[in-house]
Parts: C-alpha cells; sequence; structure tokens
C-alpha cells in the first residue's frame, strides 16, 4: 500500500532511506496510524558524546519510490546499546507526499495557490446534475472514461485574499476486454482556488474553518480525509497530527434533510460566515470545539452553551449592558416561532414552558457556577440540563444562520413526519 492510496485516517507501514543534511542515507521505517507520523532509524554511534542528528525536517524515499518529506520532527526516545548501536524514534507533526513536481527547483512548502479538501460526508456537497451525470455512466457499459468535473459554488474575498470555492470529481471508469465487469473511482473534493499564493499557516486555517462549519450544519464531529496543495513548483498530498484521537460521531438521527440544506444553501453559508468572520470568531469555535472536546460535566457544558448566548447578543444584538436574563430572552426571541417550535419538539421540551422561565433558571445557574452563589437555583423548569445543552445550541446555531444571511431555517427543514423523542443523557456527550 502507498502513500498516494490512502487517507488520513488510515494506516500504513513502510520501509525505505531518509536523507538527514548531507548525511548518506539511512534505512528506516516510516510508520502513519490515522495521523501518527512515527519514522524509526539505527545508526552507529562512535561513542555516547556524538551529537544526535538534526531531524526537524528530512526527507524518506519509500521502498516504492515515493518521495515524502517530513516536517517539524522532535525525539519520542533515543537508545543506546552496549555495543554503540543507536535507535531513534521520531514523531513528525506535517508528512507532505510529492504527488507532481514541474521544475528542478526547489519545492515551496510556503505558499499554495490550490486547495482539495475531503472530508467525513463529502457526499452532501452532491448536486443533482452530478448524481444523474454519474448514474448515466454506470448504465453505459461500451467504453473507457475519464473526467475531471468542476462546479462552481461562490467567489469572495477574505483577509485580502481572492477565493474560489467549487467542487471537483475526478472520475475514472475502466473496462475489461471482454466488456464483462467494470470499475469506477469516483472521489469528490472541495476545492479552493486564490489569485494570489497564500501561506501555509493561513492555508491551515482555512482548512480547520471549512471542517468547522461542515461540522456547524451537521452538528457532529468530522474528520479532514485528505488534503492536496498545488502551488507554482509542485502538487502535495499532506498528512499531519492535528486530528489525532478525534473518532467521528455517529448520527443517531437521520441528518438527510440537513445534507439537502446545505447543498441548497452551500454558497450563502460560506459567504455569510467569511463576511461576519470578525463577530463569529472565537463564538463559532467555542460553538464547534465543543463537540471535540470530553465534558465530563454537564455545568461547565451548559455554561459554555450560555457564554455562547450571550456573546451571541453582544456581537449581533447590542453591545450595552443588560442582564443576562435580558438577553436570553432577546436572542430566543430573535428566532421565529415556527422554528421554535420545531426546537421544542426536537429536545422533548413542552411547548408550555415560557423562554422567560428557562432564561430565569439560566441566569441563576450562571450566577451561582461562576459568580459562587451562596446557593444552588430551585429549577422551576421539568427540564434536565443535558435537554437544555441540547436546546440552546438549537437556538443557538438557528441564531448564528439567520444572521449570517441564510434565509432558510435548517431545523424548520425538518420533515413534518419526523421521529421527535424525548432525549437522554446518552444524546449528548458529556
Amino acid at each position: 500500500m502507498k502513500f498516494s492510496k490512502i487517507e488520513m485516517d488510515d494506516k500504513i507501514s513502510l520501509h525505505g532511506v531518509t536523507f538527514i543534511q548531507e548525511n548518506e542515507p539511512i534505512s528506516s521505517l516510516l510508520e502513519y496510524d490515522d495521523g501518527h507520523i512515527e519514522l524509526t532509524f539505527i545508526k552507529l554511534a562512535d561513542s555516547y558524546m556524538d551529537l544526535d542528528p538534526n531531524i526537524e525536517n528530512v526527507k524518506f524515499v519509500s521502498s516504492y519510490g515515493e518521495n515524502i518529506f517530513l516536517k517539524n520532527g522532535i525525539f519520542k526516545n533515543i537508545t543506546t546499546n552496549s555495543r554503540g548501536v543507536r535507535t531513534y524514534s521520531i514523531i513528525y507533526e506535517y508528512l507532505f507526499l510529492l504527488i507532481s513536481s514541474r521544475s528542478n527547483k526547489e519545492i515551496d512548502f510556503k505558499e499554495f495557490c490550490t486547495i482539495n479538501l475531503n472530508y467525513t460526508d463529502l457526499n452532501s456537497f452532491l448536486n443533482k446534475e452530478m448524481i444523474s451525470f454519474l448514474q448515466d455512466i454506470i448504465i453505459d457499459e461500451t467504453s473507457s472514461f475519464s473526467s475531471n468535473e468542476e462546479n462552481l459554488y461562490t467567489e469572495f474575498n477574505y483577509d485580502n485574499y481572492e477565493l474560489s470555492v467549487s467542487d471537483t470529481y475526478k472520475i475514472i471508469k475502466n473496462i475489461d476486454k471482454n466488456n464483462s465487469t467494470f470499475r469506477i473511482n469516483f472521489r469528490p473534493q472541495l476545492m479552493i482556488k486564490t489569485k494570489e499564493e497564500i501561506d501555509f499557516e493561513d492555508i491551515l486555517g482555512l482548512i480547520f474553518k471549512f471542517r468547522n462549519i461542515l461540522s456547524f450544519i451537521f452538528d457532529k464531529k468530522l474528520k479532514t480525509k485528505e488534503i492536496f496543495l498545488e502551488n507554482r513548483t509542485c502538487k502535495l498530498k499532506i498528512f499531519w497530527s492535528k486530528e489525532f484521537g478525534i473518532k467521528e460521531t455517529i448520527a443517531k438521527r437521520n441528518i438527510d434533510y440537513k445534507k439537502e440544506f446545505f447543498v441548497r444553501n452551500f454558497s450563502e453559508i460560506i459567504n455569510g460566515y467569511f463576511k461576519n468572520s470578525d463577530k463569529l470568531r472565537d463564538i463559532f469555535e467555542i460553538y464547534v470545539n465543543n463537540l471535540y472536546v470530553v465534558h465530563y460535566y454537564a455545568d461547565s457544558y451548559l455554561l459554555s452553551q450560555i457564554s455562547i448566548m450571550e456573546g451571541l447578543h453582544r456581537r449581533f444584538i447590542s453591545e450595552k449592558e443588560k442582564h443576562l436574563r435580558k438577553r436570553l430572552i432577546e436572542v430566543f426571541k430573535f428566532v421565529d416561532d415556527d422554528v421554535k417550535e420545531k426546537i421544542y419538539k426536537a429536545n422533548g421540551i413542552n411547548l408550555n414552558v415560557k423562554v422567560e422561565d428557562i432564561a430565569l433558571y439560566l441566569k441563576k445557574f450562571r450566577n451561582y457556577h461562576s459568580h459562587y452563589g451562596y446557593n444552588k437555583p430551585k429549577k422551576k423548569i421539568e427540564i434536565e440540563d443535558h435537554d437544555l445543552i441540547s436546546f440552546l445550541r438549537d437556538f443557538s446555531r438557528e441564531f448564528i444562520l439567520k444572521n449570517i444571511g441564510v434565509s432558510e431555517s435548517l431545523i424548520g427543514c425538518m420533515p413534518e413526519n419526523y421521529p421527535f423523542k424525548q432525549l437522554n443523557s446518552n444524546d449528548i456527550e458529556l
């Protein structure tokens, strides 16, 4: 198996040689496991005082001939036996696989102009025309076929960069000589192009922003499956350790309506998010990051959601000083009544419970836990705290969508016969 054939959540182990500075190549073992990048090699040391090699950035050539560049390495372990054989284990933050090179110039790892991404559930980007197109290819078994398809969603300016966002599909269909079997290789990707090359650090920010937008809509943990970067000198495939240990969320409910919503509103969501990125910034990140961290205590999770609601009010409604209860009520009432009713039903909350009573409880809850109140607030509403967490997340999401210019409500897209049910503590990761 080659690195060119795997995704970020796969596992692979390859033998090859490592080039460290101007030294002779060293036989090595490169192991990758769902974001963990580790290089191991042995070296004969003349004495225990020998300096260890500079391994921060090295080149590795696999037994398959793949050229791999390992970046930001640190020693994990160094052992030396009695015969002076020293074993090095190094872990790396980034692995760059060279796909193609356009010149004999030194490969540039600093700036790129094209980003191709693949995330969990990227099939959500499929449009009806593309689905029909694929069906026609599958039905027609008479010939081989190869095509790169692209569908432009939007173009916009962000942080002095001009960006265009498309989805792209590389489709390869092979027919054997007897026309009896055929194979379709279909890999959807989200493509971001820029007129000027972008710094690698800024690209990392963009990659996480797009992943967070998807997580925001689907309300689930997602992972980056593939990253391809391209500049004037080369095309690279990237593996990283930034998502090591993240487990994707398995949806407990049918989310087809969310996928359809996203396809219909993708351009509005992207444009609205980046247009309001200064206002959203940390609030949006906290909202999404709550999906990716383990919450051992429901109290801290609920406090975080209350802070998000308060922050949204300050950024989008009023910066004037107001009591928390008033802020929460105004956020609740900003959402349309029909949408509010569906949020109540989705979280198993009685429609007779007033938002004013919920806001009062949340204010007392925050004061007790954040300001060390003397008495724990008595709950006058029959709603469990874990249900309130989901309830506030739904309101926050609808509030954000409306304020960034998305005319359609996400939860309002739920079909009328959607199986609402009372949630329990198992439905939220605490």
